[in-house]
């Protein structure tokens, strides 16, 4: 059933009021939803109507979008906040939600920072980059990451490009405060005219990425695609209609790893949709569209193409690419033996089956990757390297460090943090910090007690969860646009980065005359 009525009207070229009093919070149900609001791992999810953004008899709708967003910008004030970035990808109600920020956080005299004009989606992983490179004061991503596409998400996050941590909470308390004032006295949550002087269409930090992700990956991996190319190798992405597809073909293009017909890489399900183009749904059953589960990867058309061989191995990335998977194929004749190794396997024709991966599996030969190309490279001993994962996250990955530092004289070394990226980038600012205080040996401490200490020149060379994500930084810290600020890795998930790393090594394993699997 739908609210009373609509609240405000999107995209209005003039000022708007939300008057909240007692009535209002009784006819919205807007209490009790307060009372349970909270930011979790990932933000805030939660149901919305994809038909209706003022459907109260949902948690996530025009009004309770809006108190959210007053909250933050009344915290945002009192912290000097003065600059937002304000991002998202496809799913319902989006494009009207970014708005919504935008008029009230403009009412509240701060500047946002939106795509230029024709570019309606921003990846998570490019809203984290460059809040961080145009040195803005923080941001946010209207996301719900692999969700259905009847939940909606907000996930804001700090100047650095992580997710918001103490302030979290402090959002949420606000919310309550506001909920109870409008229940007692009413309030006003003003929104400004939408275009209006504080808004800019300057968001598009692609080609500092580019650059970055240049030093992430390195140059002789990349070299090896169009060789590989020139031989036969080719890669297929799924986008799920997500927001990856219009950033991913510019960074492509800035790399010259060609696409399309006769290139290296080509797009499935490239236009964006709000649906994503019903991925997910089976016998009338909405999983979601998380690139790790089997509802998705066995029903996006990766076997389709790989058995009329139009591509040798088939990449996933979700709506807001942060998440990633892969299939290939390899010699029907060891299928028993990649079961075995615990990789799942279907048959596809006589010659050859089908094998679908694990993020766990594949983040242990990127590490493995990345320790040899550093190795290539004379970097591995001149840094002190760490691979990072979440406790849930496959043993094998560290041991992967673990059993090259015995075979060898490096030192790489292994940190564990709890279940959630802001983990990650919390590690990641608290060597920051450390670096920019002058300590001579750099440390941390798990949540076990455990300290381990690292040393002068601290690196991330994988950061995994087990759900998916993973980012690696580069060999020097990165600055931002003025040089105000450095950065040792991201501070949020990064498909792109791990798509590139995994279309390099599948070029590799191609000239080599294998795949992925074999």
């Amino acid at each position: 059933m739908s609210g009373p009525r609509a609240l405000f009207t999107p995209f209005a070229n003039k000022a708007e009021k939300i008057e909240l009093d007692a009535n209002l919070v009784a006819e919205t149900n807007v209490e009790p939803w307060a009372l349970q609001f909270k930011l979790g791992t990932a933000g805030y999810r939660d149901l919305l109507d994809p038909e209706d953004l003022f459907n109260f008899d949902v948690p996530f709708n025009g009004l309770s979008a809006a108190l959210i967003l007053e909250a933050r910008a009344q915290l945002a004030d009192e912290a000097g906040i003065k600059s937002l970035h304000i991002g998202g990808e496809v799913r319902p109600h989006t494009q009207e939600f970014i708005d919504i920020a935008a008029r009230i956080y403009t009412a509240h005299g701060i500047s946002v920072h939106l795509r230029p004009k024709g570019m309606r989606t921003t990846p998570i992983w490019l809203s984290s980059f460059g809040v961080f490179y145009n040195e803005l004061d923080g941001g946010e991503n209207f996301t719900a990451s692999h969700s259905q596409n009847y939940k909606g998400g907000w996930k804001p996050m700090e100047a650095a490009g992580g997710q918001l941590l103490e302030m979290a909470g402090m959002i949420a308390d606000k919310v309550r405060e506001l909920v109870a004032q409008a229940k007692a006295e009413g309030i006003t949550i003003e929104l400004a005219a939408s275009g209006n002087d504080l808004y800019h269409y300057d968001f598009d930090p692609v080609d500092a990425y580019v650059d970055v992700l240049k030093k992430v990956v390195p140059q002789t991996l990349i070299d090896e695609i169009a060789p590989a190319t020139a031989k036969g190798f080719r890669a297929g992405f799924c986008t799920e209609g997500g927001s990856m597809a219009p950033t991913a073909r510019r960074i492509f293009d800035a790399l010259d790893v060609t696409m399309d017909d006769g290139g290296s890489v080509f797009f499935t399900h490239e236009e964006e949709s709000d649906t994503f183009h019903g991925i997910g749904i089976l016998d009338g059953v909405n999983h979601g569209v998380d690139p790790g589960k089997w509802q998705v990867y066995k029903y996006v058309g990766a076997q389709e193409l790989l058995r009329d061989k139009q591509c040798d191995v088939f990449f996933i990335w979700d709506p807001d690419g942060d998440r990633f998977n892969m299939v290939t194929v390899a010699p029907a004749a060891q299928a028993e033996e990649f079961k075995a190794a615990g990789l799942e396997v279907d048959p596809l024709d006589d010659d050859r089956c089908c094998v679908f991966f694990k993020p766990n599996q594949i983040y242990f030969m990127l590490t493995a990757l990345k320790i040899q190309s550093l190795e290539e490279a004379g970097e591995l001993g001149n840094y002190n390297w760490i691979v990072a994962s979440t406790f849930p996250t496959s043993m094998s990955i560290g041991e992967v460090a673990t059993t090259f530092n015995k075979r060898s004289d490096a030192a790489l070394a292994t940190y564990r943090v709890p279940v959630g990226f802001k983990y990650f980038a919390s590690l990641v600012g608290d060597l920051e910090k450390q670096l920019a205080d002058g300590v001579e040996e750099t440390c941390a401490t798990d949540v076990t007690g455990i300290k381990t200490v690292f040393g002068s020149k601290p690196r991330l060379l994988m950061m995994a969860e087990e759900s998916g994500g993973a980012a690696m930084g580069p060999a020097e810290p990165v600055h931002s646009r003025t040089g105000k600020n450095t950065s040792l890795a991201a501070k949020e998930k990064d498909a792109m980065q791990i798509g590139l790393m995994s279309l390099c090594l599948g070029a590799r394993l191609h000239t080599q005359g294998g795949s992925f699997a074999a």
